[in-house]
């Protein structure tokens, strides 16, 4: 992994596509092991069952937020929510 600086007060980790994309999903886990609330700020934008897959595997790799594009619309939003669920444990 390349190195990465974080400011000493910053209690956030935000995830963006790039670093997703270079050091897949064991990023959050890392972060999430350095004491970090982590955001995948992956914008997910796709049909309800395949967002509902990925916010479950978000959510289960140890993501505390997540980002979601409103123009998936209701249907897309409700199976983000049973993902999180399903990743959670819960519900």
């Amino acid at each position: 992994m390349s190195e990465l600086v974080v400011a000493l007060d910053f209690k956030d980790a935000q995830i963006g596509l790039e670093l997703f994309c270079a050091e897949g999903p064991e990023i959050i886990t890392r972060f999430k092991e350095m004491g970090f609330k982590v955001f995948v700020d992956l914008k997910f934008f796709d049909i309800p069952n395949t967002v509902k897959g990925a916010v479950r595997s978000a959510t289960r790799a140890g993501a505390d937020m997540l980002s979601l594009h409103a123009l998936g619309g209701e249907r897309m939003a409700v199976a983000a929510r049973e993902g999180r669920a399903e990743g959670a444990g819960g519900e």
